[in-house]
């Protein structure tokens, strides 16, 4: 656990060279930057070594990863984890113990010897109280967080666990995020196979072209994937979707 490991305070010049490098704290104000810099710590940990555990009281607080790597393991039934994302340099993970999560569900093990940030939950949530403005960027961020973990989780289960991580990363970094509302069309039968589309959340209908109307065939649950076998055949698109609810696809 984080309590066992070695821990420092940060100087600021040394937190805002690693901020820079970051995505995660793009668009931040300097004065945010000074205060989340003010409370954070740098941890020292070995290879083997457990950050959290999935199904245990949660670990509150954002990680980032300077130096190392962090495999993030998710359960599968009761006892079993299965690797699903391998933490890089610069990269952020536990961002949703700050709002939503209760208890772990997942497992964050050293890879090789890790140098991290650790910027705890308490402090970074009454920045939030004092400051609605940053509360609501804050929660924007942390919301596409969970999102693109969710898309890894997806496709590590698409493609399979044995496919390398780099490749999931080139997927991910060479698409674009889609959001609809409800009762939005996503494409029409006849359209281009372009493209294809993973669910990430949402729900979506399938509806086929019959006498001039549409004919609703099928649903589109969170995690399918939409459109593969157009873009592998080139045929233009065989059904119209819809959304149902508010939903966020990966293209």
């Amino acid at each position: 656990l984080v309590r066992k490991m070695k821990k420092e305070n940060l100087d600021k010049s040394s937190f805002l060279e690693f901020s820079a490098r970051s995505p995660f704290f793009d668009n931040i104000s300097s004065n945010h930057l000074n205060t989340i810099g003010s409370f954070s710590v740098h941890i020292s940990a070995d290879k083997n070594d457990v950050l959290y555990t999935a199904g245990k009281k949660y670990c509150g607080g954002i990680f980032c990863l300077i130096s190392g790597k962090v495999n993030l393991s998710w359960l599968q039934g009761e006892n079993n984890l299965a690797l699903f994302r391998k933490v890089y340099e610069n990269e952020t993970f536990n961002t949703l113990s700050i709002f939503h999560e209760e208890t772990n569900t997942n497992t964050a093990l050293i890879a090789e010897q890790s140098s991290l940030l650790f910027i705890p939950k308490q402090p970074l949530v009454n920045l939030c109280i004092e400051d609605p403005i940053f509360d609501e960027f804050l929660h924007k961020k942390i919301s596409f967080e969970f999102d693109r973990e969710k898309l890894f989780q997806i496709l590590s289960t698409v493609y399979s666990k044995e496919v390398d991580q780099d490749i999931l990363r080139e997927i991910i970094d060479s698409g674009e995020w889609v959001y609809l509302k409800n009762n939005t069309k996503l494409f029409d039968a006849g359209d281009p196979s372009d493209s294809i589309f993973i669910l990430v959340r949402g729900f979506l209908k399938v509806f086929i072209p019959v006498d001039s109307k549409l004919k609703e065939v099928g649903e589109i649950k969170e995690g399918e994937v939409i459109g593969e076998m157009g873009l592998l055949s080139d045929e233009p698109r065989s059904a119209t979707i819809y959304s149902t609810r508010e939903s966020i696809l990966f293209k």
